[in-house]
């Protein structure tokens, strides 16, 4: 008798062994859903921080290069052919000098230059405003925004000053960076 109840005694504890099993795999299978839905929710949404940092880094890059320091092959032609004159000065001092000159296609050379290492996907414009006629010129845009493409629209800027070969201050300007996400 006693091998008997044993033997049944085994035999309930495999069946709550095998419960045990199927609770922990259903467990795992609803906590592996679970997070991959988490996951994913965010996988599609901008960050406006990220978005803003890319704005507000390409104007410091901008503010804080030197032409002579940006290794890159339409800055370093410029210099031989003379339209950077003074290569210790930054890049916003450069394109406030061609902006003021009059010469468009050189402000917006600097920029396209500046801006190839920047994420395709990003739209982004750079305009400079003339802080005396309030004046907004766009130099460089990346990629066109449709209205109803915009989802978030962040807008950096800083004032920039140029001293130029006669040592007379131009400016003040106002180097404009819109990013869209």
């Amino acid at each position: 008798m006693r091998g008997k109840e044993a033997l049944r005694k085994v035999r309930q504890d495999r069946r709550g062994a095998y419960f045990f099993v199927i609770d922990a795999f259903i467990a795992a299978a609803i906590l592996g859903v679970t997070l991959v839905l988490i996951f994913n929710l965010f996988i599609g949404q901008t960050d406006s921080e990220q978005t803003f940092t890319y704005a507000h880094d390409f104007i410091t890059f901008l503010a804080e290069t030197e032409a002579r320091d940006y290794r890159q092959a339409t800055i370093a032609n410029m210099v031989v052919q003379g339209y950077i004159e003074d290569p210790r000065k930054t890049l916003a001092e450069q394109i406030i000098l061609a902006f003021a000159d009059g010469n468009l296609a050189n402000a917006t050379a600097i920029l396209n230059a500046s801006a190839e290492s920047l994420p395709p996907t990003l739209r982004m414009n750079v305009s400079i405003l003339d802080s005396v006629t309030r004046a907004q010129t766009l130099l460089y845009s990346q990629a066109p925004v449709l209205a109803h493409e915009e989802r978030l629209h962040l807008t950096a800027r800083t004032l920039e000053y140029a001293l130029t070969p006669e040592n007379n201050i131009i400016g003040p300007y106002i180097i404009q960076v819109e990013v869209w996400s």
